[in-house]
């Protein structure tokens, strides 16, 4: 697999957001990362942590054209001190919560959770970048 440039990559998805007029919360300090880590009690991906050191988030909880929000930390603690799930850590949701996207504790790659035990966790991507180029190009795999 070819290693990408991290940085070029966290600027090319922020000059997609932008774009696409999202308004995009100012990027957050290493410091900021550390803390929402051991709140969370999860090592972001180094891909994660390069791109919210750009843009952490959709201002306001905005939506894209597809009705997907990428959250700010300050939103990833919130749902995470929820508590509704406490080995899934979601930064992105699907129309207002109809299902969330993120991490699993223990677990290689990205999920799709829903807020019912009917539906487990479902891997939808092997790596953080992956997800993100599904979320922005509108990928069925991510409804």
């Amino acid at each position: 697999m070819q290693q990408i440039n991290l940085t070029n990559w966290a600027n090319d998805t922020v000059d997609f957001w932008a774009s696409k007029k999202l308004n995009l919360e100012q990027g957050v300090s290493t410091g900021d990362l550390e803390k929402t880590e051991n709140f969370v009690d999860f090592i972001f991906p180094r891909s994660f942590k390069e791109l919210y050191k750009k843009a952490n988030g959709f201002k306001n909880w905005e939506s894209n054209e597809h009705l997907f929000s990428i959250w700010p930390v300050e939103k990833i603690i919130e749902e995470f001190n929820y508590g509704r799930h406490p080995e899934f850590i979601g930064f992105c949701d699907f129309l207002i919560n109809s299902h969330w996207i993120g991490f699993m504790r223990g677990q290689q790659g990205i999920f799709k959770r829903w807020d019912t035990t009917n539906h487990p966790p479902l891997k939808i991507a092997d790596s953080f970048e992956e997800v993100i180029k599904m979320i922005n190009s509108n990928s069925d795999e991510i409804y």
